[in-house]
């Protein structure tokens, strides 16, 4: 079935996508949002990017925070009160102390609103309205760079036995490795906020920041799309040819990328397609090859002068297992709407 993805990511609490600046965005199936909601993790920031979602015209939404979005990270945020304990005023530090549940307040309200805010890093089963079954793999955890939200020491070995740990293991400050390990084959599409190492994720500095273990899961289990941003100056697309015949090799020399850096584009869209009929489309094999798009909206200087991201692709329609796992899905998004689930 064909189905219209809509994929953007660091907005930055800026609202270049709405009515009021005219430039709406078309219609699509499901949109995406891959991380950093915000500039300063500020409350009328995610008002404001949330109302700004709330205008786009998708059957499905789905949005995971970035490292900018600070306050949705308990953890992060109770260490960043404390330090600042040391020379905060009382009213200072209680204004601090009390975003946190104003914040949780603006995304439960957004919730409601159909908005599936994604703040536990898992996969998740939709079936969506035209009748596809679609698979998503969610992450907002990044590699450490100052001290940032949803982010974790990145290591270049990531073979030792700590790596089967979960984001909730990650307790201490420096939140030493993180674990993508239950990112699965059969993944539709995976959005994180960050980049696999390599993988358009260069610096204007020439430098690679991506995150290699995040590199070695993707590669392992070959999604079809995998989406995020916050390299902003990386943005663009890129297709992947994994060499197959060594599972355990990570980045593989014999591994095939090809990127494609995009140049600013205000007021335009990007269009792909993975769907065979249409005459541009981008030929990929299932299970070898990988889409990667990085769709940060924002230059290096926050100005919001790139493009977002249009993409078809052809989805099957589920069999029993996804519906019973999409059933599974939409009784936990029920629970985190209702409060019961973070």
């Amino acid at each position: 079935m064909r189905t219209r993805l809509l994929i953007i990511s660091d907005t930055h609490g800026s609202t270049p996508f709405s009515s009021a600046k005219g430039f709406s965005l078309p219609k699509a199936d499901v949109l995406i949002h891959c991380g950093d909601l915000t500039t300063k993790s500020e409350l009328y920031e995610y008002e404001a990017t949330f109302n700004m979602l709330r205008e786009i015209d998708a059957n499905l939404k789905l949005v995971i925070p970035g490292n900018h979005d600070g306050v949705l990270d308990t953890k992060y945020w109770d260490d960043l009160c404390e330090a600042k304990r040391r020379w905060a005023s009382p009213f200072t530090l209680a204004t601090w102390l009390q975003r946190p549940h104003d914040a949780h307040t603006i995304v439960q309200k957004a919730r409601h609103d159909g908005i599936h805010v994604l703040i536990g890093q898992g996969t998740y089963h939709f079936i969506l309205a035209n009748g596809a079954k679609f698979t998503v793999y969610a992450s907002p955890w990044t590699p450490a760079y100052g001290f940032w939200g949803f982010q974790y020491a990145d290591v270049e070995d990531s073979s030792t036995d700590t790596i089967g740990r979960s984001s909730s293991d990650c307790t201490d400050n420096n939140r030493l490795r993180h674990s993508f390990s239950d990112l699965q084959p059969g993944t539709d599409l995976a959005m994180t906020h960050g980049p696999p190492y390599g993988i358009l994720d260069t610096t204007h500095q020439q430098d690679r920041v991506g995150c290699r273990m995040l590199r070695e899961c993707v590669q392992r289990a070959r999604p079809r799309v995998h989406c995020f941003g916050h390299i902003h100056e990386a943005a663009g697309y890129a297709v992947a040819t994994w060499d197959v015949q060594d599972e355990k090799k990570t980045g593989n020399v014999n591994d095939e990328i090809v990127e494609n850096v995009s140049q600013p584009g205000k007021g335009l869209l990007r269009q792909l397609s993975l769907c065979e009929q249409d005459a541009t489309h981008i030929d990929l094999e299932e299970g070898r090859q990988t889409l990667f798009i990085n769709a940060a909206v924002m230059d290096t200087r926050l100005r919001p002068d790139q493009s977002p991201w249009i993409l078809d692709m052809d989805l099957p329609f589920p069999d029993e297992e996804h519906k019973r796992k999409a059933n599974e899905t939409g009784q936990l998004l029920a629970a985190v709407r209702a409060g019961e689930s973070p």
